[in-house]
């Protein structure tokens, strides 16, 4: 998975200065390729930036519903196993519309090109409310590459073009990564932070190198420690694979629809929560659907090593 990767990022960025030498437009390229994928039963439907506002025309999408957008990681796709893994747990639940963004080319769905799919989704955004979707019901949940710059980035500019008229209710980031020296500096903050919607929450896997040691949300959950992971012990691809399953834990919770999984502490620590060193009288918060809104802090789990990874 990670040599694939890597091998995708040399490809793409070959390629990136071919095009670029015969007159490539890649903002304009950016935007054709952008897709959102409506899942509805055994049936998809399929729109662009140009028919995304048509999407509450399309009788499976229920209004009275509230509506998750899935916005994934790093050259990924609705083919990924995570992906899948979120959309299966999703439709298995049937409480949500449920609509991943993403981008027909993989290639072109890369930390650089973030801002240019925040600011064309966030216009789709508006259009959509201003065709009279009821934006109080969105949730963002968002991995990696999403976490970090494409669901706070287009947050925040829905919140500007709209003259601070909407914000966003909730965002779920699993597993967001820091922005490094070398990338893109995000407008607002150079990272996701709680004032991107009403409740942040964030799920930590990985402190290695795809993900963070630091608190951005509201509450933040750290799932063994938010470092390693009990089934990651490859030493080639433990990174990967802890931040991984930041994915794959959410979509237990989902699938699940429990209003108690994964029982989480708030503790001053990792350590302190191994040695049962935590302030019993504060209260208990767990991962999914119904994580409580007024909690803020830092909480932590631990999990089972299979499926079901939860112990609550």
């Amino acid at each position: 998975m990670l040599i694939v990767e890597m091998n995708n990022l040399v490809v793409f960025t070959v390629l990136l200065k071919i095009s670029f030498s015969v007159g490539f437009d890649l903002n304009k390229t950016v935007a054709c390729n952008i897709q959102y994928y409506f899942y509805h039963g055994s049936s998809l439907s399929i729109y662009d930036i140009k028919s995304f506002s048509k999407i509450i025309d399309n009788p499976n999408f229920d209004p009275d519903k509230p509506t998750t957008f899935y916005i994934y990681g790093t050259i990924e796709g609705i083919w990924v196993p995570t992906v899948i893994a979120v959309k299966d747990a999703y439709l298995a639940n049937g409480r949500h519309n449920f609509i991943i963004v993403g981008n027909k080319n993989p290639f072109l769905h890369v930390f650089n090109n973030a801002l240019i799919i925040a600011d064309k989704f966030s216009e789709n955004m508006l259009e959509l409310i201003n065709s009279g979707y009821d934006y109080s019901k969105t949730t963002f949940v968002s991995f990696s590459l999403g976490s970090k710059a494409i669901a706070p980035m287009t947050s925040r500019l829905i919140k500007m073009k709209s003259n601070n008229k909407f914000k966003l209710p909730k965002i779920v980031a699993l597993d967001p990564g820091i922005v490094r020296n070398n990338e893109l500096h995000l407008s607002g903050g150079e990272r996701l932070n709680s004032n991107d919607a009403d409740f942040v929450m964030t799920v930590h896997t990985d402190c290695h190198y795809w993900g963070t040691k630091e608190s951005h949300g509201h509450v933040n959950f750290w799932i063994n420690g938010g470092c390693d992971q009990p089934m990651c012990v490859n030493d080639f691809t433990k990174s990967v694979c802890n931040h991984l399953m930041a994915a794959y834990y959410w979509a237990e919770a989902v699938k699940s629809d429990s209003k108690t999984a994964f029982k989480s502490r708030q503790c001053a620590s990792w350590k302190h929560y191994l040695k049962k060193d935590c302030d019993l009288s504060l209260p208990v918060a767990y991962i999914g659907l119904y994580t409580q809104a007024n909690i803020t802090g830092d909480y932590y789990v631990r999990t089972k090593k299979v499926v079901p990874y939860s112990r609550s």
